[in-house]
């Protein structure tokens, strides 16, 4: 079940290059229990489904879970956005559009990954450094997966990241 993208998210036309497999390979134990907590917002899809979503069901992961909804015209909207990648991030865009512009270069790659999760209708991993000026020293892990609505199309992305300063969690 799900693909892993290691590098940069695909970003810069690398995903052709990036490591795509049929192994999951998501490591971080945090990451992979929220996982498990999630497969009780599935159905019979490879992901949630929208109306079962509980965030109460995974409060001690809310620090570290993003939530983005998939607008008509293929947009993404923040819809949740936990206190610690905020911290990291140095701002909460909950509620704002993704802002594409050369200057906002987190928002490309959090666009990028988002789109990879759709492109693969499944749960994405991912392990790479952190695009946040000042702070490209941290290495992450993300988990992201399609959330479905009540016609079976993707409505969003919904998941979790870890943030690693060297040699620690």
């Amino acid at each position: 079940m799900g693909k892993t993208q290691s590098s940069d998210y695909g970003f810069d036309d690398h995903d052709a290059q990036a490591g795509w497999g049929p192994d999951f390979r998501l490591t971080d134990g945090f990451l992979l229990e929220f996982l498990d907590v999630s497969k009780s917002w599935t159905s019979l899809r490879s992901g949630p489904d929208e109306s079962k979503i509980d965030l109460l069901d995974a409060v001690r992961f809310l620090p570290l879970v993003f939530w983005y909804t998939l607008q008509p015209d293929k947009s993404w909207v923040c819809r949740f956005l936990g206190s610690e990648i905020v911290a990291v991030r140095g701002n909460d865009p909950t509620d704002q559009p993704l802002d594409y512009s050369s200057e906002v270069l987190v928002d490309r790659y959090v666009g990028a990954f988002l789109d990879l999760v759709v492109a693969a209708e499944e749960p994405v991993s991912t392990e790479s450094q952190s695009a946040v000026e000042g702070r490209e020293y941290l290495r992450a892990q993300s988990l992201g997966l399609p959330v479905f609505d009540a016609e079976g199309k993707i409505s969003g992305v919904i998941g979790a990241q870890v943030f690693y300063r060297p040699d620690e969690k």
